[in-house]
């Protein structure tokens, strides 16, 4: 891995990556903040009512894959296996960046008791079968599965950004879009607002942001070395 890094300024890029994730979670919080009072109901309700006229089988199966590919289970099996491979580049302790999103955990959980922020209703819900473990809180905000969608794409995309190669400029986009689309589909499904997941991709966005940039010096370092 750390062979395939291109060189770059380090200290401005780090500074800037890092400081656009600070700029995340202020974002973040003035979503919490907007949400709270009740400033995006309509936006919301707006959102969901446009995603009935959209709603289709094979939006479904999309929806219920994103679901499971998502879930907290399997995203830190991804993370597992991404701490594996930095350790055996030579990261070190900086190996277990990938598994900085279950910090937010707490934060959700919290967050999710204390936002004023009902639940979607029945009338927007899919009833799409999830075999996974599904823990019910008080809110909605923010959405767990687009905040691991968020962090996981945005983390793997700094990374690749970091090598030769067309990658570096097609993973930003493609793993961008693809964040945005997982977030949506909890929006199709009616398990969440708008507003939960926008606030979610940013959370783990900013997360990631903040935390790769350690990852890149690091496998910078290993390379010179």
């Amino acid at each position: 891995m750390a062979d395939r890094l291109r060189e770059r300024p380090r200290l401005p890029h780090r500074l800037w990556t890092v400081a656009t994730g600070v700029a995340g979670f202020v974002v973040f919080f003035v979503i919490a903040a907007l949400v709270q009072a009740r400033l995006l109901a309509g936006v919301d309700l707006a959102a969901a009512e446009a995603k009935q006229d959209l709603t289709s089988g094979l939006l479904d199966l999309w929806s219920a894959a994103v679901g499971i590919a998502v879930s907290g289970e399997l995203s830190v099996v991804y993370a597992g296996i991404g701490v594996l491979l930095l350790w055996r580049a030579g990261v070190g302790r900086w190996s277990v960046a990938p598994m900085a999103f279950v910090a937010l955990v707490p934060l959700e959980v919290i967050l999710k008791s204390a936002i004023h922020q009902p639940a979607v209703p029945l009338a927007f819900y899919r009833g799409v079968y999830d075999p996974l473990l599904n823990v019910v809180l008080q809110g909605t905000f923010p959405s767990g599965h687009a905040i691991r969608a968020g962090f996981l794409c945005t983390f793997l995309a700094i990374v690749l950004s970091a090598r030769r190669g067309i990658a570096a400029w097609l993973a930003p986009v493609g793993l961008g879009l693809l964040a945005v689309l997982m977030g949506l589909s909890r929006v199709y499904l009616g398990d969440h607002w708008l507003s939960d997941v926008v606030a979610g991709l940013i959370l783990g966005a900013a997360l990631a942001l903040v935390v790769t940039p350690l990852v890149i010096e690091r496998l910078r370092t290993e390379r010179s070395g």
